[in-house]
């Protein structure tokens, strides 16, 4: 059982992408994509989610399910945190399920 999802907002700036992740109660996500409130559906009150949230307002309308992904993550970090590479395997891409954000299914 997975009760949460992860929400990313990446920007390219030049060579580099920068990254803003948070974990967002699974039960939370209808109301977010059904026209919500960001404020509140986040579990924490951290810097990714005050920047994920900023973002979105700023769009003037409200966030759509365009895919879902499902993937395997190996990580690979170096002895003094200063490197980290990520290998995504078993990617694949799906359309939002009917009964999505009720469901306890990964």
């Amino acid at each position: 059982d997975q009760p949460w999802l992860w929400l990313e907002l990446k920007r390219r700036e030049g060579r580099r992408t920068h990254k803003r992740r948070a974990r967002l109660v699974k039960a939370d996500a209808a109301q977010l994509f059904a026209g919500g409130a960001m404020a509140g559906a986040f579990s924490a009150n951290t810097d990714d989610e005050r920047e994920i949230a900023a973002y979105c307002a700023s769009l003037g309308e409200p966030l759509a399910v365009s895919c879902l992904v499902s993937y395997r993550r190996l990580s690979f970090q170096d002895a003094r945190g200063e490197l980290r590479v990520t290998l995504d395997t078993e990617l694949a891409y799906f359309a939002e399920p009917e009964g999505m954000w009720s469901s306890r299914a990964s």
